[in-house]
């Protein structure tokens, strides 16, 4: 499968690209700055613009699959007013049109939504301190969604952090349950695995750990809740 990840050089970005390699996808990272994925063997690089639809348009051709993981990088930017999704998204969506690609999948956050059973850090805390890029983000979801010819989904990740990969939940719309952070490596697995299996399509998964899930010993099994 030829895919096009937009904004793979963060962590997220660059987890996915080497996850999809390693998974034997073809994989197109596609960035402002190529000289940031150098270290990934494998990976074909395409410098684009996100204000340009011509410059991604050119990097999709051929592609099956584009997956969107843009991010602000950093808490302090993520907490300022921001239309870099929506925005981002109406270019890429205008650029798949052209090249004629019809599947995307993008990163987005839980805290998109309201959800009493999400722990006090998540919604006294994160969601008031980000509630600019939540904002900006449920614009980017609704772009997608009034968008009938494109197959997309839009990925819901919770507090995301480093560590070892774990099985975890994967819930529509919002958590019932869990402590509402997901790992970098399993939020890319996630995507990775759906680029086959297609069970998200038109949906908005949100991937999160229960409450005690300890790490895989063999980190290539697979387990969703």
């Amino acid at each position: 499968m030829r895919i096009v990840v937009v904004g793979a050089n963060g962590t997220t970005g660059q987890e996915v690209v080497t996850q999809a390699l390693a998974a034997g996808h073809e994989v197109i990272g596609a960035v402002r700055r190529p000289e940031a994925l150098s270290h990934i063997k494998g990976v074909k690089v395409a410098k684009i613009d996100l204000s340009d639809a011509g410059t991604l348009s050119t990097a999709m051709q051929g592609a099956d699959v584009v997956i969107s993981t843009l991010g602000h990088g950093g808490i302090g930017a993520a907490m300022k007013f921001t239309t870099l999704y929506s925005d981002a998204t109406r270019t890429i969506r205008t650029a798949m049109r052209a090249a004629g690609v019809k599947r995307i999948m993008v990163l987005s956050s839980g805290g998109t939504v309201d959800n009493d059973m999400a722990p006090g850090f998540y919604t006294r805390l994160l969601r008031r301190l980000l509630i600019n890029t939540y904002t900006d983000m449920a614009r980017m979801e609704t772009i997608l969604e009034e968008s009938p010819d494109l197959e997309w989904t839009i990925v819901r990740l919770t507090y995301l952090r480093k560590g070892p990969t774990k099985p975890f939940l994967a819930q529509e719309g919002k958590l019932d349950r869990g402590n509402f952070q997901i790992h970098f490596v399993d939020a890319a697995r996630f995507i990775v695995d759906e680029l086959t299996a297609r069970e998200w399509i038109n949906a908005h998964p949100v991937l999160g750990y229960d409450k005690g899930a300890k790490a895989f010993s063999n980190s290539a099994t697979s387990t969703l809740a």
